[in-house]
This record gives C-alpha cells, structure tokens and sequence, in this order.
C-alpha cells in the first residue's frame, strides 16, 4: 500500500515538475512592449476586422489605420521598432484586460485575456502597442474571455 502512495506520489511530481517547466518555458519568451491607452486621445480609427492582427513598420503604413491629431501622435522608431494593432470586441463590459506578448517555435503569440464586467453593452477595445522590431510576421492573436 505504501509503494503505491510513493509511486503515485512520484508521478504527480514528475507532472508538476513538467508544467513548471512550460511555464516557466513561456515566460522566459516574453517579449517586452509598450502599450499605448489611446482612450481620450483625439484621434481617427479606420476600419479594422475584430481579432486582426496589423503588422506596422512604418509610420505611412500607420497612417493608413489611425489619424492622429496635432500633438497626440506618440514618437515611434520605426527603424527599431514594430507597432502592432488589433480590434477585440465583445457583448459585455470589459472589466480588465491584459496582454502578454512571447515567442514560440518561430511565431510570436499575444495573448489577451478579458474579464467581463455584467454591463450589457457591446465594447470594442483598441489593442496599440510597440515592440521591437519583429524578425519575422508569423503573429498569431489569442484571446481568452473570463465571464464573471
């Protein structure tokens, strides 16, 4: 009876062990960005698609999706740096919103996740952010929605 406790003991160890590692796995992929509110600030969205994700390296092709108006536009070093944009929306509040950005087997995931609030109203959140400069365009949107 004993030898059964320490081998099933020893097995969830082993699973633990394996899930700490992954995670750990993720979190030393983060990759570091700087996310822009753009709540209040005056400026013109164009149509962007829900859960799209838009690759920009190069304020022309910025230009494209967003109009900012005098004194609003943030600096961004193009030649450094890559601004990525999305569009999420959903039938209820959002509570709080959260964004993790990584790299896994040669694809860059954001990850977002949503809690919603019991407002029943439909809201659209602008996801602006800048990274460094992506190596590649293999971007891949994950959206996780908690309902309180």
């Amino acid at each position: 009876m004993n030898t059964n406790i320490l081998k099933l003991t020893a097995v969830l160890l082993c699973l633990a062990g394996s899930f700490a590692c992954k995670q750990n796995e993720t979190d030393s992929n983060n990759i570091p960005f700087i996310d822009y509110s753009l709540a209040g600030i005056d400026c013109k969205w164009e149509i962007i698609n829900d859960n799209e994700i838009i690759i920009i390296n190069s304020k022309e092709e910025m230009d494209k999706y967003v109009t900012f108006y005098p004194d609003y536009e943030p600096e961004i070093d193009f030649n450094k740096s890559t601004l990525l944009l999305t569009k999420i929306s959903t039938t209820y509040g959002v509570g709080s919103l959260s964004k993790k950005f990584y790299e896994i087997e040669s694809k860059y995931i954001l990850d977002v996740t949503i809690v919603l609030n019991d407002a029943t109203v439909v809201e659209s959140r602008y996801i602006f952010m800048v990274t460094n400069k992506l190596k590649h365009q293999n971007v891949e949107l994950k959206v996780n929605i908690i309902r309180n």
